[in-house]
């Protein structure tokens, strides 16, 4: 098969090993001779496949359906979430700073005279709900080292993000269905999944409470935090939402799921793969708190799970449109807890059994699914 000249995005296939001239890759024109001779599948200096003759159900899991190159390194796939942390907490500390600056550059000298109050005036701005969905702007730092790496695959912004896994539904062809019917699917499945997913974490919380009640004595330990994302009006809640379904999901999505896992998938097994994905996913929201040491324990099984959750449903659709709805979707559901239940205790109560009972109904169907479908399951699944 030879590359589609026309759009890059073709395979390239097996050169002719005969006659004097040396063979070249034809994606990076690099002598790759010696390399075929060895058996080589990828061309050692861009990844693309010199040999597609050899080993095709190797390239079926370690090479990128739209480029045709061998995936990324797996110490990049651990790497990217590392540098982008490092990015998101430079981002994370460097905003507020501009922040406090502007704030008391008016009239400064109460602040500097009184240490206590400069104190309560930081917190006082961390855990207002605007400045949470500013703050979620620092999360694009996430997508900067994928973005980087896939360079050498692709110098367009938006194909780059497609080799994460992103597929449009409009002006270009995508698995499926394309345009109107393929996004109110994906849309629709996404929130039935959220909702599920809201009332599992809740069960799960209500279990970790109890475990940990003993052991930290505040009644309301992340009190904090739940103020950062409660809305006081509707133009909190719709800059906070818009933050989740915009920023958060994406941003995270692309990095954990997109360029971690599926490069983890590529060169190790898929249950490897998903453990060091949920255990990166689980310490990235972990430590990334302003929170006590005390507390990183009490925050650890809910991110744990919720991580299981996300990277069992990328492992058996491999749709990172799916997994952006679902993330954002779920987010901003938690946002609208908030804002529900910092109005009536009865409507939070009331919410909270609709995500249950939402949840319990999932959990039926698809072990039903499992039990009785068989292989079947695995197949309509993974066409969502």
């Amino acid at each position: 098969m030879e590359p589609n000249d026309a759009s890059g995005m073709g395979r390239a296939s097996m050169p002719n090993l005969t006659g004097e001239t040396p063979v070249r890759c034809k994606f990076c024109n690099n002598d790759v001779d010696n390399y075929l001779k060895q058996g080589s599948v990828y061309c050692p200096f861009c990844g693309a496949v010199i040999n597609a003759a050899r080993t095709p159900g190797q390239q079926s899991k370690d090479s990128n359906l739209l480029t045709g190159r061998a995936l990324w390194p797996a110490k990049w796939s651990v790497l990217g979430v590392v540098l982008g942390m490092l990015l998101l907490l430079a981002f994370g500390i460097m905003i507020p700073v501009i922040i406090v600056i502007a704030v008391i550059a008016p009239n400064p000298e109460p602040y500097l005279s009184d240490p206590t109050a400069l104190e309560q005036l930081i917190v006082q701005l961390l855990l207002n709900p605007w400045s949470t969905a500013l703050l979620s702007l620092t999360e694009f730092g996430l997508i900067v080292p994928p973005i980087v790496v896939l360079k050498k695959y692709r110098k367009s912004f938006k194909e780059r993000i497609m080799l994460l896994g992103w597929r449009p539904y409009f002006g270009e062809p995508a698995r499926g269905q394309t345009g109107w019917p393929r996004f109110a699917r994906d849309i629709g499945f996404s929130t039935f999944l959220a909702v599920a997913m809201v009332g599992f974490q809740f069960l799960v919380v209500i279990l970790n409470d109890a475990i940990w009640a003993p052991l930290i004595p505040a009644s309301d330990p992340l009190a904090g935090l739940d103020q950062s994302i409660t809305p006081q009006d509707p133009f909190q809640f719709m800059a906070l939402v818009a933050s989740m379904l915009l920023v958060i999901g994406p941003t995270e999505e692309m990095l954990f799921r997109g360029f971690a896992q599926q490069g983890l998938e590529a060169h190790t097994s898929e249950r490897n793969a998903w453990f060091i994905s949920v255990l990166m996913f689980t310490i990235v929201h972990v430590t990334s708190g302003f929170v006590e040491l005390s507390l990183l324990p009490y925050m650890f099984f809910p991110y744990f799970y919720l991580s299981m959750v996300f990277c069992a449903i990328y492992t058996k659709t491999k749709n990172l449109n799916l997994m952006i709805f679902i993330h954002g979707i779920y987010d901003a559901l938690l946002v609208l807890l908030s804002y529900i239940g910092s109005a009536s205790e009865l409507a939070a109560i009331v919410y909270m059994s609709v995500c249950c009972v939402v949840c319990f109904a999932a959990g039926v169907y698809y072990l039903y699914r499992w039990i009785f479908a068989g292989k079947k399951t695995s197949t309509v699944v993974t066409t969502l």
